[in-house]
């Protein structure tokens, strides 16, 4: 474990991110071969940044990225390469990344940008804070 904590703390460094974030298991679903990729977040005054690892995905056109009730990023890449989890319980294929992301505020999908590292195999989204109030229909 030290060595995995060792992993993220130098990788979060590289970046210049200041938190990982953890979800409870790093798979979804084992059996299917669905991972949760590592997450890495840096707030300032007025926008987030995430920073996602797609290992083995070359090709953006394999990322998905959707915001659902304008604070959750959900977000589904398929590795072009074959990339192998290995577990105690032997080596598992990863088929699909899986994150979905709480957003600590209310956002349009305008406020939201996504650029795909192809050589870094990363996502890198940007959430930048709404410029304007909402306005509500009063009726």
């Amino acid at each position: 474990m030290d060595h995995f904590y060792f992993y993220i703390e130098k990788r979060k460094k590289e970046s210049g991110m200041d938190a990982h974030l953890l979800e409870e298991a790093d798979f979804s679903c084992e059996e299917h071969g669905v991972a949760r990729p590592n997450v890495y977040e840096r707030k300032e005054a007025n926008r987030y940044h995430y920073l996602i690892e797609l290992d083995g995905v070359k090709r953006k056109k394999d990322i998905d990225v959707s915001l659902e009730a304008g604070d959750v990023l959900n977000i589904t890449a398929k590795p072009s390469l074959q990339v192998i989890y290995r577990s105690l319980s032997g080596n598992i294929p990863i088929k699909e990344y899986r994150a979905r992301i709480q957003i600590p505020m209310d956002v349009d999908a305008e406020d939201i940008g996504a650029e795909f590292k192809k050589k870094e195999e990363m996502l890198h989204i940007t959430v930048q804070k709404p410029k304007k109030a909402k306005e509500i229909e009063v009726k």
